[in-house]
């Protein structure tokens, strides 16, 4: 276990202890690297979405869009997983066909999910 993955699991079991709501989840921020094949491996790539959410991983997925919905995306995207650790978050963006086939690099940050609308704590 890395420091950061065991300073987000301290965080994670401080906060568990006040009896707030807490969820672990990680985000995989994913930015282009050879985007000439995108489009080949982009069927794939929705395909690994839909079974991380059958499993309960996935939370959200999707581009960014700077400056506001009527710009173009950036190429830059996001993928919002729950896991119980860095490594296991790793493993997931490792899997994911974009980042596999080297369409896509993809970076991780410890997400610790304290706030939620009411709806939402019931799918959480």
């Amino acid at each position: 276990m890395s420091a950061e993955t065991s300073e987000a699991a301290e965080l994670f079991e401080r906060t568990r202890n006040t009896g707030q709501f807490v969820k672990r989840a990680y985000i995989i921020k994913s930015e282009p690297v050879n985007p000439s094949i995108f489009d080949d491996v982009v069927d794939e790539h929705r395909d690994y979405l839909e079974e991380l959410a059958a499993k309960g991983k996935l939370l959200a997925a999707g581009p960014f869009i700077p400056g506001g919905s009527e710009r173009k995306e950036s190429g830059v995207g996001m993928i919002v997983v729950y896991a119980d650790s860095e490594d296991e978050a790793r493993r997931i963006g490792e899997e994911d066909p974009m980042h596999r086939k080297g369409v896509r690099k993809f970076t991780i940050d410890f997400w610790l999910v304290k706030h939620v609308s009411h709806s939402h704590k019931e799918i959480l």
